[in-house]
């Protein structure tokens, strides 16, 4: 048999639901990965100290120490994953919190299948960091941020549903199924939980691109209001 060895990336799934380590030892399998497993916060930790995922799935609420703990601990570990969080909790200071914790995405649940992978894929292929696109986008700090998104006009008309995949203080790279042109208001919510309130600020379109999956639009912030601001720093992680 000839032909080099390809190591395969390695992910670990650590969600006290059974079925959910399951199911998603399953999906990540099928799509070629390495997966471990792991039941809670403690038994996630001595994963990544013998075996270094690649990126760790993190159920936020377990028993014992939860998700919060994990990240705290992975604050200083040298062999940090990749971080996607899953959990129920949808409201925005979670999120913001878990942005600050180092994750790199937030998957609430009920999660669709495709999305996550997605996710993990994405993450896994670009290693954390996102293309830059724009010379004036290589002066600014951008941090990898997946999020669902929602789209409106200014007059509050939903326009589509996307993915955020990198945040900046001055604004976002988004992907959406559809075109928007150059120079087009928007607001930007962060859909979070239909039932959560959503994080909203004012947006223009700077530049659109077509990628494999639609569009990737680059939105600038406008109007900033204080809490906005503030918002966008807990996602970069500024204290």
């Amino acid at each position: 048999m000839t032909g080099a060895f390809v190591e395969r990336q390695t992910v670990l799934v650590a969600d006290d639901e059974e079925d959910v380590r399951f199911l998603l030892s399953r999906l990540l399998g099928d799509v070629g990965y390495e997966v471990l497993l792991a039941q809670d916060g403690l038994e996630a930790l001595q994963q990544i100290d013998v075996s270094k995922p690649d990126l760790m799935i993190l159920d936020l609420m377990m028993p014992g120490l939860d998700g919060w703990g994990v990240l705290k601990r992975l604050e200083t570990h040298p062999d940090r994953p990749l971080v996607v969080l899953l959990t129920a909790r949808g409201d925005s200071e979670s999120f913001a919190r878990g942005m600050r914790g180092g994750a790199a995405a937030y998957v609430t649940k009920p999660f669709r299948f495709h999305e996550l992978i997605a996710t993990v894929q994405g993450l896994l292929a670009s290693g954390g960091k996102t293309r830059v696109m724009h010379d004036e986008r290589r002066r600014e700090r951008r941090r990898p941020v997946t999020a669902d998104v929602r789209i409106c006009g200014r007059d509050d008309t939903p326009i589509a549903l996307g993915q955020c995949v990198n945040l900046s203080h001055g604004g976002l790279n988004v992907h959406l199924g559809l075109k928007i042109e150059e120079g087009f208001p928007v607001s930007v919510g962060f859909a979070l939980l239909p039932a959560s309130p959503a994080m909203r600020i004012d947006g223009q379109v700077k530049w659109c691109q077509p990628v494999s999956r639609g569009y990737a639009h680059g939105l600038s912030f406008v109007k900033l209001t204080e809490e906005s601001a503030r918002q966008v720093e807990a996602l970069l992680g500024v204290e």
